[in-house]
């Protein structure tokens, strides 16, 4: 029991000092700059899709196989011979493959009416380009619930507690477990890693698709 104790005395002066000498601070500044140059370069390519800049012809498809052009009622692809199945989201016409739930641009439900997933239930891929398999299936069983599902229990997230949250971007949480624990004397960080194993997922999903911060 004393060794813990001294290891956790010992992380909290470690935090007092990173805080005292403004090293969370220019962490943070850095990490919310890249964040910014993120977001803009995000908006610029809307602007270049809604503006024309990144137009698919209507009457054109895309092989998911080989990458090749292909008539839009066209079942085989002509260059590879793969099935084509691929279909336009709904909400913005950007081209999907068929069987996704929701759009991997603008996130629109691609089903006629909703669906209630189990956390068990297995989903595609394709939804949520650009995260992890994890992170994808995750955020789909959120969405598709209506976010009655809040996620399953992270172990990266519960053994790395706010190095995890501040690579995901929470800042707001990741100041919470760090001054509380400076405060407390550990025992919010502590609480914190439970909090980030068991909700950590959702409130990933709330930063990156929502674009809320929640502190818990």
């Amino acid at each position: 029991m004393y060794i813990p104790l001294v290891a956790i005395a010992n992380a909290c002066r470690g935090a007092k000092n990173f805080v005292q000498d403004g090293g969370l601070q220019e962490l943070t500044d850095k990490i919310h700059a890249k964040r910014v140059e993120y977001e803009a370069k995000e908006a610029e390519m809307t602007r270049e899709g809604h503006d024309g800049g990144s137009q698919v012809n209507t009457t054109m498809t895309v092989c998911t196989t080989c990458g090749a052009e292909a008539d839009a009622d066209a079942r085989f692809c002509s260059k590879c011979g793969s099935s084509i199945t691929s279909a336009t989201c709904r909400g913005c016409g950007a081209l999907q493959q068929t069987g996704g739930l929701f759009c991997n641009k603008c996130g629109a439900n691609q089903s006629k009416s909703p669906t209630t997933l189990t956390s068990n239930t297995p989903l595609p891929v394709e939804d949520f380009a650009g995260f992890p398999v994890y992170y994808q299936q995750e955020f789909k069983k959120i969405k598709a619930s209506s976010e009655a599902y809040k996620g399953k229990w992270n172990w990266a997230a519960f053994l790395f507690g706010g190095i995890w949250a501040l690579t995901k971007g929470l800042w707001l949480p990741t100041l919470i477990c760090f001054i509380g624990a400076i405060f407390t004397g550990g025992i919010v960080g502590v609480a914190y890693w439970f909090v980030f194993g068991a909700r950590g997922n959702y409130m990933y999903y709330c930063k990156e698709i929502k674009h809320r911060d929640l502190p818990v």
